[in-house]
Order: structure tokens, then C-alpha cells, then sequence
């Protein structure tokens, strides 16, 4: 385990992007998003997570990847992910074991949740198993998670944040959240509504929730 730094206040930060479902290009409300966190004086480093070319063991290692290359010039980083990106960031965090990373999951799935194959929000059906074009990492990851959530130690769980709305029709509500982990539920309508409100909205929340957990202040 990588031991948290002697100097009592982190003051430099790197936050890194994992998007949801896609093939890790840039959508429009991302760019959005990345802009106004630029405009605010942060660089919001993007992932570009395919989940169609890989499996859920490569795209965790890619994520670790950058994680250590960005550790070697921040103090500390803090996973920002949203839907799909939410197992992901779950499972990288658990695998690098360092107390200087930390994980924001906004309307992200750690479960797959009880919903029959034929239902339109079940892990199956939201990952396209059912169609030529599978989201394998996803879907893998999202299984993982749910063995990582039960591993998870109780300075992992401080170091993770959940953000939740008040309606989502793509990621069932009781699949977002973890036991014993810190939870904040958003006024927002919707999963695009929700990307928004959290990523956005939030983004002060967020970065006030990296550096009291990254310094020890929690």
C-alpha cells in the first residue's frame, strides 16, 4: 500500500474522467462538462474507456495505468466517473490499494440487480449482450464490482463518494448504492438530468470531498 504523504495538506490534485457507455470518444455533453471544469481552473483528465474493445481486466489496468503515471506529478487523484464508469472506478480503486487515490461514482451501476434478461434496464440488456456489438467491460465490470463491494475495507469506503438523483430510467436507483458508503442524493430528473446536476452541479462538492478525504480531514 502506498503510504499517504507526511505533509498534512495535499494541495495538488489530479482528477481523472471516466465516461459512461461508449467507445471512449468524447460526447457532447462530456465536452460540455470538461469545459466548465477547465473554465473553473481544473483540467479534468479524460479516460476515453472503450467497453466494446475491451474486457473489464484490461480497462482496469489502463485506468491503474494512469492513475500512477498521474500520481507521479499530483499529490493525489480522484476517480470522477459516471454510469458505466461507476464499477470501473470501483474496482481500479480496490486493485491500486493506495490511500492517495480516491473515487467519486455519480448514477454509476455496482450491481446487476434482480431485473429478468428481458427487461430493458437489466445488465444485459444495457451492456447489448443481446446485439452484434457487446459492451463485454462493462458488463464483466459490473460483476466484478459486485465481489469488489464485498471486499471492500473501511478506509476504501471513506475514500468513496455516491452520487444519486431522484429518478433514473437507464441505471436502476437500487443498484447505485453500496453499504457503509457515503451517499448524497441530488435533485435531478433523469440520467442525462443527472449528468448534469452531478457533474456539474456538484463539481464543488466533488473536489471539496477529494481534498477532505485525500488529506485526511474526514
Amino acid at each position: 500500500r502506498r503510504p499517504r504523504q507526511s505533509d498534512s495538506r495535499m494541495r495538488n490534485i489530479g482528477y481523472m474522467f471516466l465516461n459512461g457507455l461508449g467507445t471512449g470518444e468524447t460526447k457532447w455533453h462530456e465536452n460540455i462538462m470538461l469545459k466548465t471544469w477547465h473554465r473553473a481552473g481544473v483540467d479534468l483528465v479524460p479516460a476515453h474507456i472503450n467497453y466494446y474493445a475491451h474486457s473489464s481486466d484490461e480497462l482496469i489496468d489502463q485506468v491503474c495505468t494512469l492513475a500512477r503515471t498521474m500520481l507521479k506529478s499530483h499529490d493525489g487523484v480522484a476517480f470522477v466517473s459516471e454510469s458505466a464508469g461507476g464499477s470501473l472506478a470501483l474496482n481500479a480503486l480496490h486493485i491500486l490499494q493506495d490511500e492517495s487515490v480516491c473515487a467519486v461514482i455519480a448514477h454509476g451501476r455496482m450491481r446487476a440487480g434482480d431485473l429478468p434478461r428481458s427487461n430493458r434496464n437489466s445488465l444485459y440488456r444495457r451492456a447489448h449482450l443481446d446485439t452484434d456489438s457487446p459492451a463485454t467491460g462493462f458488463y464483466e465490470g459490473v460483476l466484478k464490482a459486485e465481489k469488489t463491494a464485498l471486499a471492500l475495507s473501511a478506509d476504501e469506503k471513506r475514500r468513496i463518494l455516491i452520487l444519486t438523483q431522484l429518478t433514473d430510467m437507464v441505471v436502476p436507483l437500487s443498484t447505485m448504492t453500496l453499504p457503509g458508503v457515503q451517499t448524497h442524493r441530488s435533485i435531478a430528473l433523469g440520467h442525462t438530468g443527472a449528468f448534469f446536476a452531478h457533474l456539474i452541479g456538484n463539481r464543488d462538492r466533488i473536489m471539496a470531498f477529494a481534498h477532505q478525504t485525500l488529506e485526511g480531514k474526514v
